[in-house]
């Protein structure tokens, strides 16, 4: 809905169905890095999520250039 104080703004609120989503990735998450850091070293990991974070940025520069 629109923010009283300002109508350029839209509040968002997520309903009961869209946190149990939520809930549920949360799970997944934790699991999923429980797999990998058991799998990976802890410089491994770093390594991992440096990596991913620079996929990441790169991925939303080609977005912006398209």
């Amino acid at each position: 809905k629109a923010n009283p104080l300002d109508k350029r703004l839209v509040d968002v609120t997520i309903a009961a169905q869209g946190l149990a989503v939520l809930e549920r990735l949360d799970a997944i998450n934790h699991e999923l890095d429980s797999v990998v850091s058991n799998q990976l070293s802890e410089q491994e990991c770093e390594q991992l999520s440096s990596l991913l974070d620079k996929m990441r940025g790169n991925n939303t520069k080609r977005r912006l250039v398209s």
